[in-house]
């Protein structure tokens, strides 16, 4: 009857009021809501796409608490991490003007790489590849499907680092641009988040 609630959505108050009225149709007596303060992010324009050399769309969603692309974007070669491990071990100042994107895949749960490990990369992520003088961060949806529908989940930035644009980028996609960097050319991208708070 109401959808998906986001913190601060009018979804949300439509859901208080449900329960509000279905406690007090229950017969539970002090039914109420009490006030409180919230930060609310919402998703708004999302796209993303391969400029050079070979042009084509991708899918993304912005991690939550992302923060906003300028209006044209950001657009660079990409640096491409297979594993966690990888994009630790970059050089401070080595992805200077760059996009980060981390493609390695979420393992199922109970395993080293279980959602456990997997959250930290895309808690984390965009904070160390601000680091490395990153502009922008693209992660493998955290997910063991292959569908093109990432997944968002959100982000928590560093005090010490830059906040640089982050998003979820599809398995699909991610594999695809695993093939394109291995032709040894450079591939650039370009994203657009523009998200309100």
């Amino acid at each position: 009857e109401i959808g998906p609630r986001p913190a601060g959505s009018p979804a949300m108050e439509r859901a208080k009021d449900w329960a509000l009225a279905r406690l007090t149709a229950m017969g539970f007596e002090n039914v109420h809501a009490e006030p409180f303060d919230i930060w609310a992010w919402f998703k708004g324009t999302e796209t993303a796409e391969v400029t050079d050399p070979f042009p084509q769309p991708l899918v993304i969603t912005g991690l939550g608490g992302s923060v906003a692309t300028p209006p044209p974007g950001v657009q660079g070669e990409i640096a491409l991490f297979k594993t966690w491990e990888a994009l630790l071990a970059a050089k401070p100042g080595s992805l200077t003007g760059k996009i980060a994107v981390l493609t390695e895949r979420m393992g199922p749960l109970g395993e080293p790489t279980g959602y456990g490990t997997a959250n930290k990369w895309r808690r984390k992520g965009a904070s160390e590849a601000a680091r490395r003088g990153a502009i922008g961060f693209l992660i493998r949806s955290l997910a063991t499907n292959d569908v093109r529908d990432p997944h968002s989940g959100a982000l928590n930035y560093d005090d010490d680092a830059r906040k640089i644009p982050a998003a979820a980028l599809s398995g699909p996609d991610a594999d695809q641009l695993e093939r394109m960097t291995a032709r040894n050319v450079p591939i650039h991208v370009k994203f657009i988040l523009i998200p309100t708070y």
